[in-house]
């Protein structure tokens, strides 16, 4: 889940198979790579790409921010 305001974009995402893998979004409206919010540092920009680190979260939800170029 997204939501954009100004900005900023709210990205809501979880990995609900409970798998420690990373989860990777790619997609179009996603554009820019200056975080404005990670607060457990899961968040980075590779390959045109946010990866997001779901280890430990065991299914639940993680919610990160960045501005929007």
């Amino acid at each position: 889940m997204a939501q954009r305001e100004g900005d900023v974009m709210t990205v809501w995402v979880s990995q609900p198979t409970r798998t420690e893998l990373p989860v990777s979004l790619n997609l179009k409206q996603f554009a820019g790579d200056a975080l404005v919010s990670d607060s457990e540092d899961r968040v980075r920009w590779q390959d045109g790409s946010w990866q997001i680190d779901t280890k430990g979260l065991n299914g639940r939800t993680y919610k990160f921010s960045y501005r929007v170029q």
